[in-house]
């Protein structure tokens, strides 16, 4: 049983999320930066003027976004970047009925208005909404649509992927003696508040059994090894990025999105994985010591 101070409730934005948030939000306002250097406001206010309060709202989030105090608040910010995104659909609604006929966008705009004020439908208004505008940027190739897609993607509520509650117990074993695999492994201990995935260095003596039982080398480890289910033998582990993937996608939220990668071809996501096994020891270095909290013992093996 995992203890109390590693369990906690699942929030709307976890640590891994909002610092993909943060990432994006640098990089998109890097972008917006520069090509305002570039080309002035004149262009850009003369072709979409009823795109600034879309802009204006991804500098808002921007800003909370990059503060330094945010992370402590980030439901608050995520929360605002709801309160923003219905203020933006809300004015181009208007707009839509102010400038000409009642057409298919505006019924979309008002289903979503309504669909968000009610818990229960938010996740299926959001779904709607982001196919209608990745469908109108691939229609009418309206760059400004990504504005209105980046909105969107900043209000993904964790929640609505929760963490998998089977009674199976997902184990994931890593090389402890790797500087990143350690990192990957507090991320997770972190990204992971129902205590869902266990762990075991490979170099371990639970590993080493389980590795010898399945065939697999019990040395000189160039992957991974997810076993979905480290109570009931004989089940294939999986390996390198198919093993990455299962992994993250016992974990609820954004982790279970990523977990999408498998839908990739295998031989370019394990290429990749292939060349950071290769170089994780020159790049990142060994391990830490101590390198994780005590809080979370209780998700090791040994």
């Amino acid at each position: 049983m995992t203890t109390g101070a590693a369990i906690t409730r699942q929030a709307a934005i976890s640590p891994l999320q909002f610092s993909i948030y943060r990432v994006t939000c640098a990089a998109v306002l890097g972008a917006i930066v520069w090509r305002v250097a570039q080309r002035g406001l004149g262009p850009i206010v003369a072709r979409e003027p009823d795109r600034w309060l879309g802009l204006g709202a991804l500098g808002v989030l921007f800003a909370l976004f990059l503060f330094p105090w945010s992370r402590r608040r980030a439901g608050v910010v995520h929360r605002i970047a709801w309160v923003l995104l219905f203020a933006v659909f809300a004015w181009d609604f208007i707009l839509k009925c102010r400038n000409g006929p009642f057409g298919y966008t505006a019924v979309v705009d008002l289903v979503f208005l309504g669909a968000v004020c009610f818990g229960k439908f938010r996740i299926w208004a959001w779904l709607v909404m982001l196919a209608a505008q990745m469908a109108a940027l691939v229609v009418a190739q309206n760059p400004a649509v990504a504005v209105f897609i980046l909105l969107l993607l900043l209000a993904f509520d964790g929640r609505w992927l929760p963490t998998r509650s089977d009674a199976r117990k997902p184990v994931l074993l890593f090389d402890g003696e790797c500087g990143l695999c350690q990192a990957l492994v507090r991320m997770l201990l972190v990204e992971d508040a129902a205590g869902r995935l266990h762990y075991a260095p490979l170099q371990g003596k639970s590993a080493q059994r389980y590795l010898a039982a399945e065939d697999l080398p019990v040395r000189d480890f160039n992957s991974l090894v997810f076993a979905s289910d480290w109570n009931s033998p004989g089940i294939r582990p999986l390996m390198r990025t198919d093993g990455a993937c299962a992994a993250l996608s016992e974990i609820g939220g954004i982790s279970r999105l990523l977990a999408q990668a498998r839908l990739l071809p295998r031989p370019l996501r394990d290429a990749a994985y292939r060349f950071v096994a290769r170089t994780r020891h020159v790049l990142f270095g060994g391990p830490r010591d101590p390198w994780h909290d005590p809080a979370f013992a209780s998700r090791f093996l040994d």
